[in-house]
């Protein structure tokens, strides 16, 4: 196991062969869905009631619902990828950064120092690891774990999207709890207060959503680096036993 190049063989699914395309699936598209219908609800709360009756005639299986729905989901991944992925990067880099970095620290003296090793960095400690090392930390061993087993690759590409869905939908509808605040504001001018009443119940409820969104992908990204840990030590025991073989 001391060459890089060596992988295990498990079995593979077919996620394991399309990795980002199955990443982008889970963690950027539903979440930009949610925040592409939610603007459009926020900005006219009408546009559900004018659907209702094509729904109920069954016709938005027709060609020109198919092709609303087709450009959805391509406005979906891309307001995910540009706009919820930026802020939920801000919202999550904190507790990615703290949870890795307490990982790190529950190895054993000698596990950490092999992976701090492999990043060039072995003559830090964990403590010492400014924010920009510990991404870099991170990245080589996600990367190098990943390669030496292809069967983890599918795992965790899940796992960490299940973390980065929770996070992305978290900046969703913080996101749209602004707008519906900022229309609140607008809609106090013409003093139409049965919809302000509305729409400030409707800001409230994704206000919290998105604080139990964030907590969701605390939880996740828990598990996806439990998930990590486990594939990597079985790296770094198989690298050890494989030295005391040759010896």
């Amino acid at each position: 196991m001391g060459d890089i190049g060596k992988q295990k063989s498990e079995p593979i699914s077919w996620t394991s062969l399309l990795p980002e395309f199955y990443y982008d699936l889970i963690s950027r598209i539903p979440s930009g869905i949610i925040f592409i219908i939610g603007i459009a609800y926020t900005l006219n709360n009408k546009i559900f009631t004018d659907l209702m009756p094509q729904v109920k005639d069954k016709q938005l299986i027709e060609p020109p619902y198919l092709i609303i729905f087709i450009l959805l989901l391509v406005a979906g991944y891309i307001s995910g990828l540009v706009f919820l992925t930026t802020f939920g990067d801000c919202l999550g880099k904190g507790f990615y950064r703290s949870q890795y970095r307490d990982n790190l620290e529950k190895y054993s003296p000698e596990k950490s120092k092999w992976i701090l090793k492999k990043a060039d960095m072995s003559q830090k400690s964990v403590g010492k690891l400014n924010n920009k090392e510990i991404d870099k930390v991170f990245q080589i061993h996600h990367d190098y774990t990943k390669k030496i087993y292809p069967y983890a690759s599918s795992r965790l590409s899940k796992s960490q999207a299940e973390a980065k869905l929770c996070i992305n939908t978290s900046a969703a509808f913080i996101l749209l709890s602004i707008l519906t605040v900022l229309k609140v504001i607008c809609l106090i001018w013409k003093e139409l207060f049965k919809e302000i009443i509305i729409l400030a119940i409707l800001a409230i409820t994704f206000f919290v959503i998105a604080f139990f969104s964030r907590r969701a992908a605390i939880k996740r990204n828990e598990r996806f680096l439990s998930l990590l840990d486990s594939f990597f030590l079985l790296t770094v025991n198989d690298h050890e036993n494989e030295k005391n073989d040759d010896k």
